[in-house]
């Protein structure tokens, strides 16, 4: 992860990519971000650069000047042309003064993209994710990553399980119904039954994210006191989610 630290409560970057990709970053400022990524080993490099125009108005004839005196920015238009490459999710990806009248909403980023990065990803798909923390929805950008071959996983508990407590009873009852056997045999039952529940958990707990993820979208719209305060409470739940999404990818990270 790359982040550009904000200027105060104006601008700010970052630029998230998961472990299995190669990012080079190749150069930033508090307006763009440079980089080259490779999604496999020995596969094909492509270049990334994210640009954030100065929020000024009367500046942007200065925005457009950064933009052409970017390292080969100008030239992969000229050579290549540029196309825009169409998002899912919510269009308007800036707001101001959210929960009042004067609410503004504006279509600020667009994703543009060469046909021959177009002809390596085919099935490249981008959408903007809800964000409660920032008034800038983040864009993500997923291309097609060949398949890799499955492979047995070991147990693993999760820490956000402990906030459950039926975890607490699955634990209790498995114990009860292993008395009398040798402990290593009654820790394995135990996992065993606590990896099943775990696994349909965590699949409702993702669906439970994307429902309250819906859920925001639908109430963007609202400008009456009721949606207004459904917005809020929905955001709070959808908080209290990510963190718990966070502390369960921060354990990923240890373990790797």
């Amino acid at each position: 992860m790359l982040v550009v630290d904000a200027q105060g409560h104006r601008g700010g970057l970052a630029l998230l990519w998961m472990d299995t990709v190669t990012v080079d970053i190749v150069n930033f400022s508090l307006n763009h971000i440079d980089a080259r990524v490779t999604l496999d080993v020995g596969g094909s490099q492509w270049r990334f650069t994210g640009f954030y125009g100065l929020p000024e108005c009367q500046r942007c004839r200065e925005s457009w000047d950064m933009l052409r005196n970017l390292s080969g920015f100008r030239n992969a238009v000229a050579d290549s042309g540029l196309m825009d490459f169409p998002f899912s999710g919510n269009q308007f990806t800036w707001e101001r003064s959210r929960g009042t009248p004067a609410m503004v909403e504006e279509k600020l980023d667009r994703v543009l993209v060469t046909e021959t990065w177009l002809s390596l990803f085919e099935g490249a798909k981008a959408c903007s994710l809800i964000c409660p923390y920032s008034d800038h929805l983040p864009i993500m950008i997923t291309p097609e990553m060949s398949n890799i071959g499955c492979r047995s996983r070991r147990f693993c508990f999760d820490n956000m399980w402990l906030k459950e407590t039926t975890c607490r009873e699955i634990v209790e009852h498995s114990w009860d119904k292993t008395m009398g056997m040798d402990v290593i045999t009654r820790i394995a039952v135990c996992s065993q039954d606590i990896w099943r529940w775990g696994r349909e958990y965590n699949r409702d707990f993702l669906r439970k994210i994307e429902w309250t993820k819906a859920k925001l979208e639908l109430l963007r719209s609202r400008r009456d006191p009721v949606g207004v305060a459904d917005y809020a409470r929905t955001e709070r739940d959808l908080l209290i989610l990510i963190e718990q999404q966070h502390l369960y990818w921060k354990q990923r990270a240890k373990e790797h």
